[in-house]
């Protein structure tokens, strides 16, 4: 059964995200209709993954969710809430900096340059473009937006992972002599995610073009990226 499930039908059985609940294996499993067994297990994996907390008291198991169980709920909400509003073309809007990346972006891009071809119609520029997201942003949730995938393939002897590209539109108010004035500039480019590895609080960006010397960026620029949802 999903974590965000089990997380709801928990969380449907308190008054606030600060609340606890106390409740037994065999209460937790006739409201799953699972075996005991199979709940004990469900409640093992949400505290291994740090989704909620438990303490064992007289009245069986007293159980309160984490801040990582609660940001869960959250998205899960937000989620239904755009599908019921029906908001198709919503749009959503994150904002960070420019930061320096640590040389692998070149590279990386140089070995998927091929497939983001196939796959995107264009040639990148080889570099990414780095962002790091504004402290109220870390930990966007892309799971919302339609990414176009390059699967996983060999090239010299060395397998490459894959890899979520999400269209995006870069924006930067345009700059004379490093001084904003006034008019955003808006750039389309893709949000590249590893499905290995990602940072939370930083976003890569591919582009035809280097971003930064056509847009003038620097270390530190503040820049939005809007995406489309759904």
């Amino acid at each position: 059964m999903n974590s965000k499930i089990i997380l709801y039908e928990i969380a449907q059985r308190m008054k606030s995200v600060d609340d606890r609940i106390s409740i037994s294996s065999m209460q937790f499993a006739e409201l799953l209709d699972v075996s005991q067994q199979t709940a004990s297990r469900y409640l093992k994996n949400l505290e291994h993954e740090n989704l909620i907390k438990r303490k064992i008291g007289a009245r069986g198991q007293e159980i309160e969710l984490t801040g990582i169980g609660i940001k869960i709920l959250n998205e899960f909400y937000l989620n239904l809430r755009d599908f019921f509003e029906n908001k198709k073309d919503k749009k959503e809007i994150f904002e960070g900096r420019v930061i320096k990346g640590i040389g692998e972006g070149a590279y990386y891009v140089k070995e998927y340059c091929g497939k983001i071809n196939e796959k995107l119609n264009f040639m990148p520029f080889e570099g990414t473009l780095n962002i790091k997201l504004n402290e109220n942003f870390v930990g966007f949730n892309f799971d919302r937006f339609v990414p176009v995938f390059i699967d996983v393939f060999k090239k010299g002897g060395r397998t490459f992972g894959k890899v979520k590209c999400i269209p995006a539109k870069l924006m930067v108010k345009g700059k004379k002599n490093e001084k904003e004035i006034g008019k955003e500039i808006k750039e389309n480019c893709f949000i590249i995610i590893p499905e290995r590895t990602h940072h939370e609080d930083v976003v890569e960006i591919i582009s035809e073009f280097n971003l930064r010397e056509k847009l003038g960026l620097f270390e530190g620029s503040r820049v939005r990226v809007e995406l489309n949802g759904f």
